[in-house]
């Protein structure tokens, strides 16, 4: 029993940082000197709205589809779609002889 718990304190205290640099400090994009003692979201929204800076759901959104337009990432996506769809064809030929071979 006080090992779960001895292991729920580390979990949670190694989390702890995480959480608060991703949700209260917006992935480092709000300076900690304007962050107040107490979780306040309207504050923290106007704090965002003074920087004018995008929200971290919008920001994150940007990155994600600047990253997926690049043409290796687009034609790396083909090929591996391109090289699933060729197992899976094999598997379709091959399971009629397979089935056949192991049939006697």
């Amino acid at each position: 029993f006080f090992m779960v718990v001895i292991f729920g304190q580390l979990k949670s205290l190694a989390l702890q940082p995480i959480i608060w640099f991703v949700i209260v400090r917006r992935c480092g994009r709000l300076d900690p000197t304007c962050l107040v003692q107490v979780y306040n979201e309207e504050f923290l929204q106007e704090a965002v709205t003074w920087g004018e800076q995008m929200s971290l759901m919008e920001q994150t959104r940007r990155r994600v589809r600047v990253f997926l337009l690049q043409r290796t990432v687009h034609v790396t996506i083909i090929g591996l779609v391109c090289f699933y769809s060729v197992f899976i064809l094999i598997n379709i030929g091959s399971d009629e002889y397979i089935s056949q071979l192991t049939a006697d």
